[in-house]
């Protein structure tokens, strides 16, 4: 396993790859609204050098936003595989699709409009898709279901855990035979 830390650096000891893969300019601004309402809560990755791994964007942001110390985490990565995670990185993002479970989302939201400038398409229209009360009632009913499947899985994946955790003793001695965990 990898060994990683978090440690806080000055914003100037940071040094941006020299050669990002991704050209993240039309992002810096979302990244900074996102920092400005909830926090720098997800670190840059940095190698021993302090040269960015994952969080080009958020570096920009913080950048912009007079940031003068941040933590971040330091992985401990051959330079091959540094080059691998920050593209991999990356790519699983565009790989990832949204779910139904999406439109459930945005309608709890009650400061919808913050979120509008995330969206490249109209929100309203996600939104407003086409569910109607009975397709709630079928989205909701599903998500009972799955939910109960779930639980079900998981109770029993932990209820074999749990009587696979004790183990057999036999006392060499007496010969008596108890279970201990």
């Amino acid at each position: 396993m990898k060994k990683t830390i978090v440690k806080t650096l000055n914003l100037k000891e940071v040094k941006p790859y020299w050669r990002n893969p991704r050209n993240n300019v039309d992002a810096v601004a979302k990244v900074k609204e996102s920092i400005e309402k909830f926090g720098y809560n997800q670190y840059i990755s940095v190698d021993k050098s302090n040269v960015i791994i994952t969080g080009h964007t958020r570096y920009e942001a913080l950048t912009e936003l007079g940031y003068q110390e941040i933590q971040v985490i330091e992985v401990d990565l051959t330079p091959q595989e540094a080059k691998q995670y920050r593209i991999i990185d990356n790519k699983v993002g565009e790989i990832a699709k949204w779910t139904d479970d999406l439109i459930l989302e945005l309608k709890e939201i009650e400061d919808i409009d913050f979120m509008k400038g995330f969206f490249d398409n109209d929100i309203s229209n996600i939104i407003n898709q086409s569910i109607g009360q009975e397709g709630l009632l079928d989205i909701t009913n599903n998500d009972i279901e799955k939910t109960q499947d779930n639980l079900e899985k998981n109770f029993s994946r932990l209820s074999d855990e749990y009587k696979n955790s004790f183990k057999d003793i036999t006392c060499p001695e007496c010969g008596y035979e108890f279970q201990v965990k």
